[in-house]
């Protein structure tokens, strides 16, 4: 059985392994990682996003779902659907390479010189 601490709790030397164990409400974990605006002056997070990595990456390795996964839907300003083609990496000669291989090794085939007139001329 998971209990949920309050603010209180977590207010002693460490509040990480709570946050790691999940032992922390989805709200409050959330209130945690979102600055705040108090007295018309913003204030930074509770939580810095490399703890919200390390929370995050101990939830998913306990084979718990993170709550605020979103999926993305860009890439870089993209549109998924707008994305364009991904270009050929490597140097043209190595692609090529194949290819005049095939062509090479059907030039002097014997299927290309089985006409015995063409042999005979030479």
């Amino acid at each position: 059985k998971r209990r949920v601490l309050d603010a209180m709790a977590l207010s002693g030397r460490s509040r990480l392994p709570a946050l790691f164990r999940g032992e922390v409400s989805v709200e409050k974990l959330s209130e945690m990682m979102a600055p705040q605006k108090v007295d018309g002056k913003w204030r930074k997070p509770e939580l810095s996003r490399r703890l919200v990595a390390k929370v995050r990456k101990a939830w998913l390795l306990d084979g718990r779902a993170w709550p605020f996964e979103e999926e993305r839907t860009n890439y870089g300003g993209w549109a998924i659907a707008d994305l364009p083609p991904v270009k050929q990496k490597g140097k043209k000669v190595d692609r090529n390479k194949l290819e005049k291989y095939v062509t090479h090794s059907l030039f002097f085939s014997s299927e290309f010189y089985a006409d015995t007139t063409v042999l005979k001329t030479c």
